[in-house]
């Protein structure tokens, strides 16, 4: 194997990681372990590269993806989220690669492509980005 790609956050919303921007993560569960810090460390322990998926909708906190007026706000959440999970492993492991999926229900022009594309590679550089859906 060479690399994981580990699903941070589904549809759902659910984070697999103690997010600063949502109490929807596994500090508010009841197993309040870090999978995401879990994972980074067995791919550094194993000599695995350690990759991302990322749900681009997130039902518990832009359920209403036909109102316009929320984009703004829920795209910067997105942003904020993505430098969260880089910053938070890459002393550990780096990224080697990010998935987006989910963007099927809003038109494509409204998801902040080059924004998450930006971030990632001024974060992560070396990280290969990946994005699902029928433009």
């Amino acid at each position: 194997m060479k690399y994981v790609i580990l699903i941070t956050k589904h549809h759902d919303g659910f984070c697999l990681w103690d997010s600063r921007y949502t109490d929807y993560d596994v500090a508010s569960s009841s197993n309040d372990t870090n999978v995401v810090l879990a994972v980074a460390k067995a791919c550094r322990k194993y000599g695995i590269g350690l990759g991302f998926y990322y749900s681009l909708w997130d039902r518990k906190v832009n359920p209403d993806v036909d109102n316009l007026e929320s984009d703004a706000a829920y795209n910067k959440y997105m942003i904020n989220q993505i430098e969260e999970l880089i910053n938070m492993v890459k002393k550990i492991t780096p990224v080697v690669e990010f998935w987006f999926d989910g963007g099927w229900v809003k038109k494509s022009y409204r998801w902040p492509v080059l924004d998450l594309y930006n971030t990632i590679k001024r974060v992560q550089p070396d990280c290969q980005v990946g994005i699902n859906w029928p433009i």
